[in-house]
Formats: structure tokens, C-alpha cells, sequence
């Protein structure tokens, strides 16, 4: 994007004194709030969610509208649907709870949608933890099949494909506290007894 586009983007959002833009998507989605369906772009700021789209006309100008709801009104962010392969092309949903209703958010795009959701989270939450991970690839898809079946074979011979556990139990000797992992078999340093936890 040149200099001319990117002021031609902050003339149609309107930035507000002391507002950053934090990025720009475009996603379609459904407004419950102002019973809107549309596809355009979607604009988050350090204060707002902003949904931009372009009414197009045929013998006259077409217009461009804006919604924006400030971020303190967001509640939190549901995944309702990730693609479970790379083979799946049905894309990704998520709704934005706001304290007035919801937006559902939907694109095809992992590159739009997974910034776009992680962004938000990021800003209403303060968490830099990923909502929406990697996307899912051929070598993942493999990853995934080959960690299944090592799972269902573990379970087939009787053996949890869970990780051990650090637990605590008392001491069958004296009462003390003895602590270890899950399975394995410990001597109490006050007594000398032993116990399996």
C-alpha cells in the first residue's frame, strides 16, 4: 500500500485524537446489532471495531458506510468454526460478543481471518496468546493422523497416552506428606516407608 492509499484509508475511518490503527481486514460478516450482512473491510483501532463496506451504484457515486463499536463493549470472541484439515475449504467463523448483541465474523482466508480475531483477543483481553493458531497444512494433517493412531494404538496395547502427574499423598507410616509422580514409588525421608502413588 502507497503513501496516497494508506491516507485514503485513514480519511474513510476517521481516526479520532490519540487513535492507532492496529490493522485492517477484509472479512464478511453478519451485524446482529444493526441487522447488517456485508463484505468490506474491517478496521481495529486502539479504541474501536470498525466495519467499513461500499454500497455500490450504477448511475450515481457509490457511497461508503461505517459502524463502529468501541472496544470496551466487547465481551469476548467464540470460535464456531475452524477448518479441521487443509483439505477443508468451508473457512473460518468466529462471533464477537459486544454487550448489545453479537457480530459473526466469516472468510475463507486464514491470512484475514486468524490476524484479525488474534488482534481483538489480543486488545479486549491483553493476552498474547493466539486465539485462532497455525493454519492446518498437508505436513500437519499428516502430524494430526500419525499422533491419532499412535494414540488409539497406545490404547489398544493399555497404555494412557496422557502425561504423568505430579501428585502428593500421605505417608502410610507417619502421615507425611509424600509427593512424586503419578505411578511411581516413593520413601517417606521420615520413616523409611514406601508407597506407590
Amino acid at each position: 500500500m502507497n503513501i496516497e492509499e494508506f491516507e485514503g484509508e485513514m480519511a474513510k475511518i476517521k481516526l479520532q485524537h490519540g487513535e492507532a490503527l492496529l490493522g485492517d481486514w477484509n472479512l464478511h460478516w453478519d451485524d446482529k446489532i444493526a441487522d447488517l450482512r456485508k463484505t468490506g473491510q474491517v478496521y481495529i483501532t486502539s479504541r474501536r471495531l470498525i466495519l467499513t463496506y461500499e454500497d455500490v451504484k450504477i448511475f450515481r457515486a457509490s457511497e461508503t458506510f461505517e459502524h463502529s463499536y468501541p472496544l470496551t463493549t466487547v465481551k469476548s470472541i467464540e470460535l464456531t468454526r475452524m477448518p479441521k484439515n487443509s483439505f477443508d475449504d468451508d473457512g473460518y467463523r468466529c462471533k464477537v460478543y459486544l454487550q448489545s448483541g453479537y457480530i459473526e465474523f466469516f472468510d475463507h482466508e486464514y491470512e484475514d481471518f486468524a490476524p484479525f480475531v488474534n488482534t481483538l483477543n489480543s486488545e479486549i483481553t491483553g493476552s498474547k496468546t493466539p486465539l485462532v493458531g497455525d493454519k492446518q497444512t498437508l505436513l500437519s494433517d499428516v502430524s494430526n493422523v500419525i499422533g491419532s493412531v499412535t494414540g488409539l494404538f497406545g490404547k489398544k496395547q493399555g497404555k494412557a497416552a496422557t502425561e504423568p502427574k505430579k501428585i502428593s499423598k500421605p505417608c502410610p507410616g507417619c502421615g507425611a506428606t509424600l509427593t512424586g509422580w503419578e505411578g511411581k514409588t516413593v520413601v517417606c525421608d521420615y520413616c523409611g516407608a514406601t508407597r506407590q502413588l
